[in-house]
């Protein structure tokens, strides 16, 4: 069995909010948090998490899952010939939510 881990830790700032709750960092000293990604030695390294956007957006979370908010899930491109940010995860590993994902899509 392994029983060793290996770390990875991302400094945010305190005024990244949305990445602060997102990424669960934890409040290291003053304004200063931490966002800390353990796994098992040995095993594929996962993705590192990425800050999402003020406001919402594709992101890494902290277990190396690739995410997109509920309310960002469109089935088409907008009327400015933008692509629905969707369409650029197709192919990979993304959380489970399909209750809201399922909602949205059958609002639309």
């Amino acid at each position: 069995p392994r029983c060793t881990s290996s770390w990875r830790f991302q400094a945010l700032d305190s005024d990244q909010k949305n990445a602060i709750r997102l990424l669960k960092a934890k409040r290291v000293v003053g304004d200063s948090f931490i966002v800390a990604q353990s796994w098992p030695s040995g095993n594929d390294v996962p993705a590192v998490p990425s800050v999402p956007e003020e406001g919402g957006g594709p992101y890494v979370d902290k277990s190396g899952i690739k995410r997109l908010p509920s309310h960002f899930v469109k089935m088409s491109s907008d009327d400015k010939g933008r692509r629905a940010a969707w369409e650029d995860m197709v192919g990979e590993k993304v959380g489970k939510s399909k209750g809201k994902c399922v909602e949205l899509l059958a609002s639309n």
